[in-house]
């Protein structure tokens, strides 16, 4: 959770200050790295929230995760207009980054 989380902040936050394509290509490799890693442990949380039934927990994450995505992005799409995209990307960085120390506090690892 901790290399997801600061790969997503650290690739949030390369792209935002547009970098050359060569180095946007690696923080691409690294967003797709720690994409997984983050997303890994969470879905693994996920598995875990009700073990007795374990099909419940997983359709509560698919669900909590899609409508995080759908509000994100309409929420993405009203802000835009007023912060540009480098404003965009640097807040979403700091919102991953924000999530992250707080799922490593209450042990999402």
């Amino acid at each position: 959770m901790v290399f997801g989380g600061a790969g997503r902040v650290v690739w949030l936050g390369g792209i935002a200050v547009a970098p050359p394509v060569p180095v946007v290509a690696g923080l691409g490799l690294l967003g797709g790295l720690s994409l997984v890693s983050f997303h890994g442990v969470l879905q693994a949380r996920g598995s875990e929230m009700l073990p007795e039934a374990r099909s419940t927990g997983m359709a509560a994450f698919a669900f909590s995760l899609f409508v995080g995505q759908a509000i994100g992005a309409g929420l993405a799409g009203l802000v835009l207009p007023a912060v540009g995209y480098r404003g965009l990307l640097f807040a979403a960085a700091g919102g991953i980054g924000t999530l992250t120390l707080f799922a490593v506090r209450r042990g999402g690892g």
